[in-house]
């Protein structure tokens, strides 16, 4: 809450309808192609440029504040590459909106809470915070606040299952799986640390959390 940076990044949790998760994540990904929003991965070199983390040092001689100011903050030297761009690091097929046992921790919890819902179908994200109940035992205070906040958001969609219908979701399932086969295989070509379920895709390299000592 109100950690933001200015040249921050921002991250998008993705919720799916069932059986479209590869499809939801292509979709997302040239959207934010086409827009000119999505963050690329960087190496390690151009990563740690950027954080936020990176020390401060004294400068070298004694030069004008300008001077000064370039030696200490090598960010300004060069344009950020993350600044306002998003993040697309989560996907949860609707079918299995439960974050994993060993995930249940206090900082995804907090993460989970401090959620901005853009848009809201079927009471989606209210379904996700009732199977997450654990983030309610973590943090008992958020339960009446964030219920009221987002109960009037959502918008219902009816679905009629005819014929056209059930021809369409039987296409669609096909091609479901030919993304799924080939996102895969691109994955796994460069995975490290993410996890990768049928229903969910947790992409964090870098991940934060283990940054982070709890007391």
């Amino acid at each position: 809450m109100m950690n933001a940076k200015e040249n921050d990044d921002i991250d998008l949790f993705i919720i799916t309808a069932k059986n479209r998760l590869f499809t939801g994540r292509l979709i997302a990904l040239i959207l934010a192609q086409l827009l000119g929003l999505r963050r690329r991965r960087t190496s390690e070199k151009l990563d740690t440029l950027f954080s936020t983390a990176t020390p401060q040092r004294e400068p070298l001689a004694i030069v004008s504040k300008k001077a000064s100011s370039l030696l200490t903050n090598p960010q300004s030297l060069i344009p950020n590459p993350f600044k306002n761009k998003v993040c697309l690091n989560l996907f949860f097929d609707e079918s299995n909106l439960k974050v994993p046992k060993f995930k249940q921790t206090l900082f995804v919890g907090h993460e989970v809470l401090q959620m901005k819902p853009i848009v809201i179908k079927d009471n989606i994200y209210q379904r996700f915070l009732e199977v997450n109940e654990w983030v309610f035992r973590l943090f008992p205070n958020a339960r009446e606040v964030v219920g009221r906040k987002y109960k009037a958001l959502s918008i219902k969609q009816k679905k009629s299952l005819n014929t056209y219908y059930l021809i369409l979701n039987t296409f669609f399932n096909k091609i479901e799986q030919s993304l799924k086969g080939y996102q895969l295989h691109l994955i796994n070509r460069h995975r490290t640390t993410e996890f990768i379920t049928p229903t969910q895709l947790w992409f964090h390299p870098d991940d934060f959390e283990k940054k982070i000592k709890y007391k």
